[in-house]
C-alpha cells in the first residue's frame, strides 16, 4: 500500500490532501495491504506460526506475521508457481504434511495456501534391560496403532505420536520380549526431550 499526501497554503488557510494506491485484501477472514495487484495473489498460512520464512518460485518473500499469514501480491495468473516454507526455525516437535505446494491460479483471483502444521509429542527413549544394559542393537519397539520403531545403539529408540502415558513392548533380535512405560513430562518449550533409561522387563511368553 503506498500512501502520499501533504498540505499547501496560509497557517490561517490551508489544504490537506492525501491519497492512496495499493489493495486491500480480506480472506481467512483477515484483513490485508499490499501494492497494487495487477494480475493474482496468493495467501500463505502457516496455522498460526509467525515468523516462517516463505519461498515463492525458490526465493524469500518474507516471513508470516504475528497471525501466520504472508500475502504474496505479485503472483503470475496461469502458471504453476511453487510456494514453499522454511521449517528450520519452527518447534523442534511440530510436525508437517508439506513443506512446499505447487499452484497455478487465474488472473485477478487469489488462494490461501495452507501448511497445516500439528504438534507431535515425540522423545528419544533410552531402553535397559534388567541386567542394566541397553537393549541390543535392532531390538524393535511396539505400540498398537504405530509403526514398530527400531532401537540404535546404546539403547536409543526415537518414537512418535505418543500419548502422556505410553505402553512400549520390546522384541530383541533372539526374541526376547520385555515391556516398559514411557510418561512424558510437560513441554512448554517444544524441545527435544530423552527419557531413561527405562527398564524394561521381561514378558514370559
Amino acid at each position: 500500500m503506498e500512501l502520499q499526501g501533504g498540505v499547501y497554503g496560509e497557517s490561517d488557510a490551508f489544504t490537506g490532501w492525501g491519497e492512496a494506491q495499493g489493495a486491500v485484501v480480506l480472506m481467512d477472514n483477515h484483513f490485508f495491504t499490499a501494492n497494487k495487484i495487477n494480475d493474482a495473489f496468493a495467501l500463505i498460512s502457516t496455522d498460526g506460526h509467525a515468523d516462517v520464512p516463505v519461498n515463492y518460485e525458490n526465493q524469500p518473500v518474507g516471513k508470516t506475521n504475528a497471525q501466520g499469514y504472508l500475502l504474496i501480491a505479485g503472483v503470475s495468473a496461469y502458471y504453476p508457481a511453487h510456494y514453499s516454507i522454511n521449517t528450520l526455525n519452527l518447534p523442534a516437535d511440530t510436525r508437517l504434511k508439506e513443506t512446499g505446494r505447487r499452484i497455478a491460479l487465474r488472473r485477478q483471483s487469489g488462494f490461501l495456501v495452507e501448511f497445516p502444521l500439528e504438534q507431535s509429542r515425540a522423545a528419544s527413549v533410552i531402553l535397559y534391560n534388567e541386567q542394566g544394559q541397553p537393549l541390543p542393537l535392532a531390538s524393535l519397539v511396539l505400540r498398537p496403532q504405530n509403526a514398530s520403531a527400531v532401537v540404535g545403539y546404546d539403547g536409543i529408540v526415537w518414537l512418535e505420536d505418543l500419548e502422556s502415558v505410553t505402553p512400549l513392548q520390546a522384541v530383541t533380535p533372539d526374541g526376547t520380549r520385555c515391556e516398559a512405560t514411557l510418561t512424558l513430562a510437560a513441554n512448554p518449550d517444544h524441545k527435544l526431550q530423552t527419557y531413561g533409561p527405562l527398564v524394561c522387563r521381561s514378558k514370559a511368553l
